[in-house]
């Protein structure tokens, strides 16, 4: 096998893998409510771009979470204003980014704590 064919092999493992985990994710949440979730990572991205959220402190995404609810459940708005996302999904994504920071899988900015 030559460098190229083994490259090759490997990124299609890569891609195995990826595909399995996505659809290991799909048996237990329906592909819309995955879909509403990377629209609102979309909107983040384009509004706060480069990865900004990781400098925000994880118990600040879980107040920003609370609050995506707190406008679905109490004030009964379900769609965020500016994204046109669903408040529960976005409430999801904080929560998200918040474990991810907990978990070790994105840093925690120190500096703001």
């Amino acid at each position: 096998m030559t460098d190229r064919e083994i490259m090759l092999e490997s990124e299609i493992a890569e891609l195995r893998s990826r595909l399995a985990r996505a659809e290991r994710l799909e048996r237990y949440i329906p592909a819309v409510v995955i879909d509403e979730c990377v629209a609102v990572l979309d909107h983040g991205e384009i509004k706060h771009p480069g990865g900004e959220w990781k400098t925000i402190m994880p118990h600040v995404h879980m107040q920003h979470a609370q609050g995506h609810r707190e406008d679905f459940t109490v004030r009964g708005v379900e769609r965020e204003e500016e994204s046109g996302c669903h408040n529960i999904a976005h409430g999801i994504v904080r929560d998200m980014m918040a474990l991810s920071q907990y978990m070790g899988a994105a840093p925690i900015n120190e500096e703001e704590a």
